[in-house]
């Protein structure tokens, strides 16, 4: 089990996630953000297979309300609600993007194993925090380099571009002006 903390850069907060690989790739997260919007609390699970797809997404927000939400995704590309209602709309989205966490940057990052200078466009299912409204945004990852023990990669999606750099298991180091992981004792001995 791997322990990953990341402090925000834009607002205040920090998010905190513990990342394990066993079995297929499993993170459970925490986060208190204080957003322009007012302050939230987010809880998060997501499962993925060993091939980084995502197979279960759990949100919970409270912040003047509690919203959660549960996603399932089927290995046909089909989604579906808690309550197993199906989600046409997102069918055929292989990624998901929790819109404060630079932890979903991993599972495209991981999955897509791009080359320096390659570039793949994704849809994925961008889950809006605090509402947890769900939608489907168009994004690009461009593979910016890789060496040693970090990758970096540019992200787009709409008129939004960030770079951010990664470690060797995809996992963010520095999302540049947002993100920026903080030294654990699991982490303290990776590149940093």
């Amino acid at each position: 089990m791997l322990d990953v903390v990341w402090q925000s850069l834009e607002w205040p907060g920090l998010e905190h996630v513990l990342w394990s690989e066993a079995g297929g790739l499993n993170a459970k997260g925490e986060a208190v953000h204080l957003l322009p919007d007012g302050s939230v609390r987010l809880t998060y699970r997501v499962e993925a297979t060993a091939g980084a797809r995502p197979t279960v997404v759990e949100v919970e927000a409270e912040s003047d309300a509690t919203q959660s939400i549960r996603l399932i995704a089927a290995p046909d590309g089909t989604w579906s609600d808690a309550s197993g209602e199906a989600m046409p709309a997102l069918d055929g989205c292989v990624d998901v993007d929790i819109s404060t966490s630079p932890l979903t940057n991993t599972l495209p990052v991981r999955r897509l194993a791009l080359a320096p200078g390659e570039t793949a466009d994704i849809d994925a299912v961008y889950i809006d925090v605090p509402s947890l409204n769900v939608s489907v945004h168009a994004q690009r990852y461009t593979c910016l380099f890789i060496e040693d023990e970090r990758s970096g990669y540019r992200y787009e999606s709409g008129s939004f571009t960030a770079d951010l750099v990664v470690d060797s298991r995809g996992l963010v180091i520095d999302y540049v002006g947002l993100w920026r992981r903080v030294p654990t004792a699991t982490t303290a001995g990776a590149v940093q």
